[in-house]
């Protein structure tokens, strides 16, 4: 989702840019329209920014999965966990998922990324898993 965002930004940028730099309006509101056209060139370049830094952002978290461990980039090295040892998953107000570990390493999932939405089911299927059976007493 992230390159595609990117890539369309970029190119809605680039074509607005064109218009508003060689075409121009004929019309007789055109200062008008090309004020809106310049705002529209600015909201689609920081989407691209802001869609870029997410790329940047995934791409340094490395975070890895197989089976019941989970590596992943933090501070100057690389740790290995078990997903039997996450205790908690909350959602941020920045869209991404911040999953904490029993020693309080914490690990910021983008739901978006590639593999993230099968990551995030299977930490939530454990973390169901160890819940103790609330019906039963």
């Amino acid at each position: 989702m992230h390159w595609t965002a990117l890539g369309l930004c970029v190119a809605l940028t680039c074509f607005m840019s064109f218009i508003w730099l060689f075409v121009g309006s004929s019309r007789p509101d055109a200062a008008f329209q090309m004020t809106v056209l310049f705002w529209l060139i600015v909201a689609f370049g920081l989407g691209g920014v802001v869609a870029g830094v997410s790329i940047i952002a995934v791409a340094r978290s490395a975070i890895r999965w197989r089976g019941g461990e989970i590596a992943f980039a933090a501070k100057a090295r690389v740790e290995t966990r078990a997903l039997a040892d996450i205790v908690a998953m909350r959602a941020t107000p920045w869209g991404s998922v911040s999953v904490a570990f029993s020693n309080g390493a914490m690990l910021r999932v983008d739901p978006y990324a590639t593999g993230a939405s099968q990551l995030l089911d299977a930490i939530a299927a454990r973390l169901d898993a160890a819940k103790p059976d609330r019906d039963k007493s």
